[in-house]
């Protein structure tokens, strides 16, 4: 049956069963499009969510209209689902193969459906597990591995939202100060691999990197030429020559690094005041004398100063790293 025949079907529908003058009112195309709007008025708008929250347990849910905030979507899911607690909502990005990841923004949903997890405030009891596994004389790498992976979306949520002193984040999360945990952190926030992608480039750059070094003349040749000299050039060891091209970096590009590369003979009698001023740098502890432009190719222990407060001397956060290794 066509639309026009459709149309008189129906006036003839009202007129036996409403009488004429109600019939009036939907004659013609107006009939057709008060079909059309009541169709539109049912679909128009909705919003269709599918929700994981265990392997076993997946629901759908259908809102009158795609959520406003992010604020409102967690409100309709609480209230609908009827869930107890805080929560998160991490969701399939179709730029990441439908990937998870945390939902942060409400702009990055699909337009008219998506599928959302809910990760449950459980994961602070994770959090605490963590903790106390840190704590331990030999803790578990696996288990503070897991435990990390698991609170991932707590912490990225904590700290881009609340952007937590550097002394908060590391009494909440002590492994992320570890040097394991930085890495799988990195992959974590960017599917990347830190160690590899870092050291691949700075394994292809090296070899341009040490002729440039070598070409410069004037003052940052100068600098540069003690730099090399540090190193044989039959040396090619792979922690020295990366050393020398970091260091050769600052030199290279103008960059004054007096308050960054800084040295001291005994990290524990040392006046941590003298650090205090630092924003970020990195500490070397050495057993021999120290000499301006050093590469402490040998140094017994490495520390990265954060946050200090040029107005307040003493006000700083260390963190002590492993010997550098490859």
């Amino acid at each position: 049956m066509n639309p026009t025949c459709h149309v008189l079907f129906f006036s003839a529908v009202v007129e036996r069963f409403l009488g004429e003058r109600l019939a009036e009112l939907f004659n013609g195309l107006d009939v057709l499009t008060i079909l059309v709007n009541i169709n539109s008025s049912q679909t128009m708008g909705t919003y269709k969510l599918r929700i994981i929250l265990e392997s076993d347990d997946i629901r759908k849910m259908t809102l009158a209209e795609r959520p406003q905030s992010l604020e409102n979507l967690l409100n309709d899911v609480k209230q609908k689902l009827r869930l107890e607690g805080e929560f998160y909502l991490m969701y399939e990005d179709p730029d990441f193969d439908n990937g998870l990841c945390n939902l942060e923004d409400i702009n990055d949903l699909p337009p008219e459906k998506a599928t959302v997890k809910v990760t449950e405030e459980k994961l602070e009891e994770e959090r605490k597990d963590m903790m106390e596994e840190i704590k331990k004389r030999y803790p578990s790498d696996p288990v503070i591995k897991l435990k990390m992976d698991k609170t991932f979306p707590i912490r990225q949520q904590e700290i881009v939202n609340s952007a937590p002193p550097v002394k908060v984040i590391r009494e909440r999360w002590p492994a992320l100060f570890t040097e394991k945990q930085i890495i799988a952190e990195f992959n974590r926030i960017t599917t990347l691999s830190l160690e590899n992608n870092f050291y691949e480039a700075l394994d292809r750059y090296t070899p341009q990197f040490l002729k440039l070094f070598k070409s410069k003349k004037g003052s940052k040749g100068g600098k540069l030429s003690k730099i090399v000299q540090q190193t044989d050039s039959c040396d090619h060891e792979v922690t020295k020559l990366h050393t020398l091209v970091i260091r050769g970096l600052s030199v290279l590009l103008g960059e004054d690094s007096t308050n960054f590369y800084l040295s001291c003979m005994n990290l524990e009698e040392e006046n941590q005041n003298d650090w205090g001023h630092i924003t970020v740098g990195i500490l070397i502890s050495e057993d021999g004398p120290l000499q301006s432009d050093d590469l402490h190719l040998d140094p017994k222990s490495l520390s990265i100063i954060l946050e200090g407060d040029p107005n307040e001397k003493a006000a700083h956060t260390r963190m002590e790293l492993p010997p550098l290794c490859r």
